[in-house]
């Protein structure tokens, strides 16, 4: 019995085999500047699907050669010149046990000089100082690149001279914090023009806060756990610039028994003008204050009786709610060490359990 079974699931599968549709003798013919002609075959006959597209990783065009037939032959039109194309066929065969059947992707590439466009132009970099732009195009061409500061009326430029089919530029001298709107001409040989659409880039601020040496009563009530806690110690999290819970956010000591502070030591003594809060939602303080010094001993209240409450609503890294409070002075301030102080009972959350407040980062700025 169990022979008679084997013999019967082995003959199973080679019928499916020989069943199995296939898609053969492919040829490309017959290419011009905007047509090509692709021929093959199938077997058993077929209706079959030639997607084709310019770039490989995204073929969404289609076109169809209706059957049931076995020869196959699939004109595509409306193409541009001097263009590389990828394409596979697929098709559906009646008893085969591998639906639907697809080839290899393979290419080919019309006939004349591509048409003068733009292929890629993208920001590839965006620092405090700079930002720099790539182009890539489908013949040479020499690129003339536009920049404003949004909100003013005065436009820069960056003229190149030499006819290229790629390049970089790169604008400085620009303000962080601050927006651009920005375009690009390109113009061939022949004195074509073409331009992209306007962009706008917000420039990036420098956080003076980043990486500073942290002291204070936020620790955390959870053991640290190593495959968790990428900040330690745990305080060190206020400057990490990560805007994360479970392992980006610093929790205080008992709030209903003491004041809960932090003091971030900027390393000298720096002129800033802006000071960002971000608190978790759910365990944020109501009365906060900011204090600043040059030494660490004589502190100035710069801000008093804040509430985390009335921050901007934003997510984190993961989802999480978190509210930040932005402190602005009128004149730019110069101190050395930055103290937040959580007042005593000013946690949100007013269940007994729920005897802390969760500080997830503090930024400062120029």
């Amino acid at each position: 019995m169990l022979t008679k079974t084997f013999v019967a699931v082995s003959l199973f599968f080679y019928i499916s085999e020989l069943c199995a549709g296939q898609i053969r003798d492919i040829q490309i013919k017959n290419l011009t500047e905007d047509s090509v002609v692709i021929s093959f075959t199938t077997s058993p006959s077929s209706t079959a699907y030639l997607k084709y597209g310019e770039n490989k990783d995204s073929i969404f065009n289609q076109a169809i050669s209706i059957g049931p037939v076995t020869n196959h032959s699939i004109t595509l039109r409306n193409l541009s010149p001097g263009t590389v194309y990828f394409f596979y066929i697929e098709a559906t065969f009646p008893y085969s046990n591998i639906n639907p059947v697809k080839t290899s992707v393979d290419l080919f590439k019309t006939k004349g000089l591509p048409l003068f466009r733009i292929i890629n132009f993208e920001v590839v970099s965006n620092l405090l100082n700079k930002f720099v732009v790539s182009w890539t195009l489908t013949r040479k061409g020499r690129v003339t690149l536009y920049y404003i500061e949004d909100g003013t009326v005065e436009r820069k430029k960056i003229e190149e001279l030499d006819f290229k089919t790629e390049g970089f530029n790169s604008i400085t001298n620009i303000k962080q914090g601050k927006t651009y709107l920005y375009f690009a001409e390109f113009s061939d040989e022949s004195g074509k023009i073409i331009k992209t659409k306007v962009f706008n880039i917000k420039i990036p601020e420098e956080n003076i806060a980043k990486g500073c040496f942290v002291t204070g009563t936020f620790t955390n009530f959870m053991k640290e756990d190593p495959f968790f806690d990428l900040t330690s110690p745990v305080i060190r999290r206020i400057t990490d610039e990560r805007l994360t819970w479970f392992d980006g956010t610093a929790i205080s000591g008992n709030i209903n028994l003491d004041d809960q502070f932090c003091i971030i030591d900027l390393k000298k003594e720096r002129i800033f003008s802006r000071i960002e809060v971000f608190w978790r939602s759910l365990s944020l303080s109501t009365n906060f204050s900011i204090e600043l010094s040059k030494d660490c001993k004589n502190w100035t209240l710069i801000k008093d009786s804040l509430d985390g409450r009335k921050g901007e609503p934003l997510k984190g890294e993961n989802g999480d709610p978190l509210k930040c409070n932005v402190i602005t002075f009128q004149k730019p301030v110069i101190a050395r060490f930055v103290k937040l102080t959580a007042k005593k009972g000013s946690a949100k959350n007013k269940h007994e359990r729920w005897n802390f407040v969760q500080l997830t980062e503090i930024k400062i700025f120029p």
